[in-house]
């Protein structure tokens, strides 16, 4: 009996120490960030330019970057004597009414796309969050957007 009592407590202590194992110990957790863009994804609204806090129109306006090449934006302002061309009388705010556009993003994290005008937009991302992004123009003009969560 002694000799089965002393089989079973090896049988259970042997049992125990191989349930362990160095990876239980060896956890590693990659902290792994997102790249810029990927957080670029998204429709991000104005929230404060230059001026100040955008107006009831500037706040309607936004980059919709639906994946990694292609942009929808629309520029919405009170003022029609800044607009160009191409924009629509809606309420009080002018709308642009500007189609899906290809986006490219460089290792500068400068945004370049083609504008309805002729030529090429670049907007320069200053920082981007998960929920803000600060960009600027090539005449250093600064756009604050907040993503539609």
């Amino acid at each position: 009996m002694k000799n089965a009592l002393k089989t079973i407590a090896i049988a259970l202590v042997v049992i125990t120490w191989s349930s362990c194992s160095k990876d239980d110990d060896n956890t590693i957790i990659e902290n792994v960030e997102p790249t810029t863009q990927q957080l670029l994804i998204g429709k991000w609204y104005y929230s404060v330019t230059s001026d100040g806090e955008a107006s009831t129109c500037e706040a309607q306006s936004y980059y919709d970057f639906i994946d990694a090449q292609t942009l929808e934006y629309q520029h919405v302002i009170d003022d029609f004597g800044l607009a160009i061309s191409g924009f629509d009388l809606v309420g009080d705010c002018w709308f642009s009414n500007y189609p899906q556009v290809d986006y490219t993003l460089n290792e500068d994290n400068d945004i370049q796309f083609p504008v309805d005008y002729g030529g090429t937009a670049t907007l320069k991302i200053v920082s981007i969050s998960e929920t803000k992004l600060v960009l600027t123009t090539l005449g250093d003009f600064i756009y604050i957007l907040t993503k539609d969560l």
